[in-house]
């Protein structure tokens, strides 16, 4: 019985090419739950193949001998997957070698989450059965505190043929070669090219096979893009997230919505593919409400999905983008949701951060002035500090695919800003916007402190370089200041809280330039200062304040209360 996966690329299969029919394919973990003690497990094998299950040992090993006696040991739930699209060649972009064109297959999905499991511990794995067990695996659980950690973000695989795989998986092994010790890797959709009812399971195979031995190394936190929505579910077999989290029943993406807290972040999976359908918005608006109400403490929110609805290339005038935004943004504002990653327009944007459809004012600093581009640069901007107290930061780096949109120019923006309900429009673009033309990735370090985002663009070469790098920074502490760019141990503000007078102190600075914010964001009070000296805030009502101090290149905020 010979492996039936990659036909097209083997037409002629040598004895040595032959697996075992039991053999696990499509192997992949998934973020499910508590990090910290679960993790979802899922593969297909073929037809009628059952009795699978998931081995678990404590450590790193290559040694199958180490699973004699397992740590823990799973069963799989088996269950059928009947007659789905194995190829269809009015979506894919391949005709495969001696496989007709619509044919189906019949597959056997097994689904483990594995639970109990030791915070902060290494474990190997395999998946499978006697006579045919996976490759070993590997993954860390989360700590349980709220250390620093990291993870890898891309977007908009879309397989389709050869060609396709080959230059999203060579970018996506450079980007696990560069950070192995990644926690996870978080994907905002569109994995393959097919869709609706002539989706091509094919496409899911290829995009497993050609990065397997990442799958064994990295749990994934997938969403659904346009691209993987199909009458046959093909995104929801492959992937075990939790999928009873979401309460909408006719959703076509069961598996896309799920939330997950991770050191000092809530996580929030989502999918808008179902926008027009009666009461589903709301659903989505409710669900969120219900995850950030049961995960109080952790500092930071950040939401993903793929339909991107503030964005400045293809999709930006699209009528499901202003609906989604219309219903969705001001729930963003109600939650104080802090950072969204999206997907679907595959250019590079940072985006606010955005309150109420507006621009928030003097939440942007430290960015760097270079010479625009209306290809790769737009805004002729990079780098940049962005302060998320008052609003949210829209990100999108690109994508990971070959398949590219140009960005929108300001006069076009302007152009179509009335139809989109929205002010200002090209302002909003704080940070570099363009066209990042290759494949690209981006590492994300979250901190209880901050969040530092590094995007990297991946040539012919296999090379990785330096796109863009950003951080995301939230000052809440009243009467603390944490400065952008240096230890706040070098600027100080007392007394906590201010009356007449703020006093400053400073090391080492000869001259600064004082700016006070009132709690709407307008300039109240602006002084140069010199070394050690006073603000006078007599004048000033009894309010929150923002105070922003300007010596040189570095920038501090503190937000002060003057009773």
């Amino acid at each position: 019985y010979g492996d039936h996966r990659d036909l097209h690329s083997f037409p002629t299969r040598r004895s040595s090419d032959l697996k075992s029919k039991d053999m696990p394919y499509n192997i992949n973990s998934t973020i499910n739950k508590d990090p910290k003690s679960n993790l979802g497990f899922a593969w297909f094998t073929n037809v009628g193949i059952t009795g699978g299950k998931v081995e678990i040992v404590q450590g790193l090993t290559s040694d199958s001998t180490a699973f004699a006696t397992p740590y823990f040991s799973f069963d799989a739930k088996c269950d059928s997957v009947l007659n789905l699209n194995y190829c269809d060649s009015l979506s894919s972009l391949a005709v495969l070698a001696g496989i007709p064109d619509n044919t189906k297959k019949s597959y056997m999905r097994n689904k483990v989450l594995a639970i109990g499991l030791n915070p902060n511990t290494t474990y190997s794995y395999r998946v499978g059965k006697p006579g045919g067990w996976s490759q070993i695996g590997t993954f860390t659980t989360a700590k349980d505190s709220k250390d620093p950690f990291s993870f890898i973000y891309s977007t908009d695989n879309e397989g389709g043929s050869d060609a396709d795989f080959d230059y999203s998986q060579k970018a996506a092994h450079v980007a696990q070669s560069m950070y192995p010790d990644a926690s996870f890797w978080l994907n905002c959709g569109t994995l393959v090219e097919s869709s609706g009812s002539h989706n091509s399971e094919w496409e899911y195979e290829q995009f497993f096979q050609t990065q397997q031995d990442i799958f064994l190394k990295k749990p994934w936190a997938p969403v659904t893009g346009n691209h993987d929505v199909s009458t046959n579910r093909n995104f929801t077999h492959h992937f075990n997230t939790d999928s009873i989290a979401f309460d909408y029943a006719n959703s076509t993406v069961p598996g896309s919505f799920y939330s997950f807290v991770y050191g000092d972040a809530l996580f929030m999976a989502m999918s808008f593919e179902n926008y027009n359908s009666r009461g589903y918005l709301d659903s989505i608006s409710n669900w969120m409400r219900r995850q950030v109400v049961a995960n109080p403490a952790t500092k930071w929110r950040i939401a993903f999905f793929h339909k991107a609805f503030y964005t400045g290339a293809a999709h930006q005038a699209d009528v499901d983008s202003k609906v989604i935004r219309d219903s969705i943004a001001p729930v963003f504002d109600e939650l104080k949701i802090d950072l969204v990653l999206q997907g679907h327009d595959r250019v590079y944007e940072v985006i606010g951060p955005i309150y109420n459809k507006q621009l928030v004012t003097s939440a942007v600093s430290n960015d760097i002035s270079v010479t625009s581009n209306e290809w790769t640069n737009v805004t002729g901007k990079s780098g940049g500090i962005f302060n998320v107290e008052k609003g949210t930061l829209y990100f999108l780096n690109g994508k990971i695919g070959n398949r590219e949109y140009t960005p929108t120019s300001q006069l076009g923006m302007e152009a179509i800003e009335a139809s989109l309900g929205l002010t200002n429009y090209f302002e909003m673009f704080t940070g570099r916007f363009g066209q990042i033309q290759h494949p690209s990735f981006s590492d994300i370090t979250v901190s209880t402190d901050t969040i530092n985002i590094k995007t990297y663009a991946v040539n012919s070469s296999n090379v990785a370089t330096l796109y863009d790098n950003i951080k995301v920074v939230k000052f809440t502490d009243i009467g603390t200041g944490q400065p952008f760019n240096k230890i706040h141990d070098s600027i100080t503000i007392y007394p906590v809280p201010v009356k007449d007078y703020a006093y400053i102190n400073m090391q080492n600075t000869v001259e600064a330039k004082v700016e006070v914010y009132s709690s709407k964001g307008n300039i109240v009070l602006t002084e140069v200062i010199n070394g050690s000296t006073r603000v006078d805030l007599k004048n000033l009502a009894k309010d929150v304040y923002i105070l922003k101090v300007m010596s040189g290149i570095n920038n501090y905020v503190f937000k002060i209360v003057k009773e």
